[in-house]
């Protein structure tokens, strides 16, 4: 069993975002230096260097559910607590409620998701999240989403 289920998490979430043709007609798409094409404006952590805005970026946070263990000695699952958001460089948020609210409908599980290496077992949206976000001078961003407590089992 894999030590670090948010791998787990993080592969999931990329790959549900990213293969949304509605979500992926209001985001940018993310170019290296050279303007090559690398996909999608959606990073964990933080946008790269490169990104178009809209971007949709998770992190992970301190927090969620733990692990889970039975008889003792065998984790069963763990939960982690993630920031997923919106991210544009604007001084308004009317670009970004589409994508937040397309976020949550796509992450609003019902059943187990099997993924390669085990299974997302729960995503639960905790609370939204809007925020500014100021880069210096004259730069402004907004990010508007939510925190999500996700549940992972490795196998």
């Amino acid at each position: 069993m894999p030590a670090d289920e948010t791998t787990l998490i993080e592969s999931w979430l990329y790959a549900t975002l990213s293969t949304d043709s509605t979500l992926m007609a209001l985001l940018g798409r993310y170019t290296d230096p050279t303007g090559v094409d690398l996909g999608p404006s959606i990073h964990s952590g933080q946008a790269r260097l490169g990104t178009a805005f809209p971007a949709v970026i998770f992190e992970w946070m301190p927090g969620g559910i733990g692990d889970a263990y039975y008889n003792g000695a065998r984790r069963m699952w763990s939960g982690s607590f993630y920031r997923i958001y919106a991210e544009d460089e604007r001084s308004d948020y009317e670009t970004l409620a589409p994508i937040a609210s397309r976020v949550d409908t796509l992450l609003s599980i019902q059943t187990v998701i099997p993924v390669t290496g085990g299974n997302i077992n729960q995503c639960i949206r905790f609370h939204p999240d809007k925020r500014p976000r100021y880069e210096g001078a004259g730069q402004e961003c907004r990010q508007l989403g939510a925190f999500w407590d996700i549940v992972a089992q490795a196998v």
